[in-house]
């Protein structure tokens, strides 16, 4: 028994289940709700969604429906009625894929969704999916947002017709949308052509305007100018055309006012002259007090320096006789090391100690030398010469374990005045050639930190200090 479309009843609202013939990403809630030609047996439609079978299954009881309707009905439970004729059956046993019945559904004619847009497509429903995706008359939104929708096909005819498509001005070449083209030129083109307000002058670009109506430069016989003698007093402001006729009628009052502004501008000149003397004036008084406050204070530079100079030469010297030189050795072990100067008391006699590493050489060995030199001292004109002392002179062992230290005394009898350039000539020096062995001064037991540590001690046989040379 056959039934046609109109006459089989239908679930309210198809577009859930127009969906893909051969399966998509989200299963299907019904049947196939198409537009079939002839219309669809009866035979085919699923008591449940009132549509075609989709992917139809068989109960025990010999009822056909659609597998996600038959679904719907059962649930999550094993065992359910037909809804057809509340039969018992199982979920899991009593139903059957249907696959003759879903090739039959698939081989029926059905129409194209656009059919009403003007498609003619009508083939077999398992083609339907790869039309619609293909389909010309499938209804799309106008680019340009104007809210239109009309068939893919007559994309071409739209945009030539469509109220809110891009069109070039023909004056300046921007794109505007058509329907506010109108409001672009007459409100914002700035190569539309205008009239001037005031003087009435037609074809004048917008963009020309303000350079028309321009006070200084604009060629408007309309706008309002000022007087060309405005900062010298008159207040005439009129028309461009008038200006002429102004210029002649007020000859006398512009020579008044320019020989008013030139008195007033040379009082101000001769007020700032003045001015500028007295400031004059005042520089070069400070320019005086600025020199005489630099020559002061390079005054008490040379004094400060002078204090500084003392100060450092009291703190570097010792009074004593006596001095503990810390002698760092160089790499080459070679060279002639001179100890800090010293004083034998204040006022007194001026010693240094100069050790000489590479002092004397006898049958392969080396010695270091030893020398005190009286140098030249400060308060030599205070004391008698020749002098006659004695310098005592330890280096220290300075290993731990041992503290055998090294001890010599150097005469220093009848030693002359200091007089050479350098401070001092070799007749104010005495010494030992023979100090000791290098290797031995420089062994470790003698050595930390790569220094010596040497005392100094010299003892006057008289004492002369309060003596006058």
């Amino acid at each position: 028994m056959e039934m046609s479309r109109s006459s089989t009843p239908r679930r309210q609202g198809r577009t859930s289940s127009r969906t893909s013939c051969s399966g998509s990403n989200q299963e299907p809630s019904q049947g196939y709700d198409e537009t079939f030609e002839p219309d669809l047996d009866r035979k085919y439609v699923c008591p449940v969604c009132l549509a075609a079978f989709r992917d139809a299954i068989q109960t025990k009881c010999g009822h056909r429906f659609c597998k996600t309707c038959l679904k719907g009905v059962v649930g999550t439970r094993r065992f359910a009625k037909c809804p057809v004729d509340n039969t018992w059956f199982d979920a899991v046993t009593d139903v059957f894929d249907d696959n003759a019945v879903r090739r039959e559904v698939l081989s029926l004619r059905v129409k194209c969704h656009n059919m009403d847009h003007g498609c003619q497509w009508a083939e077999e429903l398992r083609d339907l999916q790869d039309h619609l995706q293909n389909c010309d008359y499938v209804l799309v939104d106008c680019e340009h947002r104007c809210g239109s929708q009309f068939p893919k096909c007559d994309i071409a005819n739209h945009s030539e017709s469509c109220p809110k498509r891009l069109k070039q001005c023909q004056y300046c070449s921007e794109h505007i949308i058509h329907t506010e083209m109108t409001k672009h030129q007459l409100l914002h083109c700035m190569q539309f052509p205008v009239n001037c307000t005031a003087c009435g002058e037609t074809g004048i670009l917008r963009i020309n305007i303000a350079d028309h109506v321009d006070v200084v430069y604009g060629g408007c016989p309309y706008t309002k100018v000022p007087c060309k003698f405005q900062s010298v007093g008159c207040h005439y402001q009129g028309p461009r055309k008038n200006i002429s006729e102004h210029y002649q009628e007020a000859v006398d009052s512009h020579l008044a006012l320019l020989s008013t502004y030139l008195n007033l501008q040379e009082t101000r000149l001769q007020l700032q002259v003045e001015e500028l003397e007295d400031s004059r004036e005042a520089c070069s008084r400070l320019a005086d007090l600025a020199k005489q406050q630099h020559r002061l204070i390079e005054e008490q530079q040379l004094v400060v320096r002078s204090q500084l100079d003392h100060v450092q030469f009291l703190e570097s010297t010792t009074f004593n006789g006596k001095l503990l030189w810390k002698v760092p050795i160089p790499e080459d072990h070679s060279q002639t090391l001179v100890s800090p100067s010293f004083y034998t008391a204040c006022p007194g006699y001026k010693f240094s100690v100069q050790l000489e590493l590479d002092g004397y050489q006898d049958v392969g060995e080396i010695y270091t030398s030893v020398f005190v030199i009286l140098e030249e001292g400060c308060y030599d004109n205070q004391l008698i010469f020749p002098v006659d002392a004695t310098c005592h002179i330890t280096i220290y062992n300075q290993h731990k374990e041992s503290r055998d230290h090294v001890h010599t005394s150097i005469k220093c009898n009848s030693v002359t005045r200091a007089s050479s350039p350098g401070g001092s000539n070799e007749n104010t020096k005495r010494g030992r050639l023979r100090l000791m062995k290098k290797d031995d001064l420089l062994s470790s037991q003698f050595l930390l930190d790569n220094a010596l540590s040497v005392l100094i001690n010299v003892d006057l046989d008289c004492c002369p200090h309060a003596c006058i040379a």
